[in-house]
């Protein structure tokens, strides 16, 4: 699995996980076959990355980490700081958007560091 910027996306591709919005909605479901329209409807949703299958073009493996672990990390920080409100629905709802605000700041953050 790579982690490319959208600019590098290429019709034929496979994606490696599912392509959400920043808003959580499904775009493209895990295994899809990327296209042109694909890519537009991607960039219009203001994705930045993206999941596909494959290594780097060198054979490596990536060296970003697993973006399930990242979430898993998220996930874990949130529901501590959330804990005494999670029952309530809007509190959850704050708790799923700080969590993407927070895997894209990790993920700026990472590239900025080279770990791209």
């Amino acid at each position: 699995m790579t982690t490319l910027n959208i600019r590098e996306l290429k019709p034929g591709m496979i994606l490696a996980e599912p392509a959400e919005s920043l808003q959580g909605v499904l775009l493209l479901k895990k295994g899809t076959e990327i296209s042109e329209k694909d890519v537009g409807i991607l960039k219009s949703w203001g994705v930045t990355r993206i999941c596909v299958e494959g290594t780097e073009k060198d054979g490596t493996i990536p060296r970003i980490e697993a973006k399930s672990e990242v979430k898993d990390a998220i996930h874990r920080e949130l529901e501590k700081k959330f804990s005494g409100v999670s029952q309530d629905p809007v509190m959850r709802e704050i708790m799923r958007v700080a969590g993407i605000q927070r895997e894209k700041r990790y993920l700026r953050k990472a590239e900025a560091n080279g770990r791209d």
